[in-house]
């Protein structure tokens, strides 16, 4: 499966390569893609619980995740 984090970043600058990095340490996650300008992660991924330990690993990094591709709706932001 796939889907797509939008990411608020905080203190820490977007660095793509550094995301990538961190995200394929993390068991049953590949193709991870960072798209800079818009501040989305998209990645594959093989079980729903995957989804849980991404998010945490992303606010370990000084990053929110704001919206995922079950909840692409810009009116929803926080």
């Amino acid at each position: 499966m796939r889907t797509t984090f939008e990411i608020q970043h905080t203190a820490h600058e977007l660095n793509a390569k550094e995301i990538v990095e961190r995200l394929l340490t993390l068991k049953n996650i590949y193709n991870v893609e960072v798209d800079i300008n818009d501040g989305l992660i998209s990645f594959d991924y093989t079980q729903h619980t995957v989804l849980d330990r991404v998010r945490k690993e992303l606010m370990n990094m000084g990053f929110y995740v704001i919206n995922d591709t079950q909840h692409l709706n810009k009116n929803m932001k926080p």
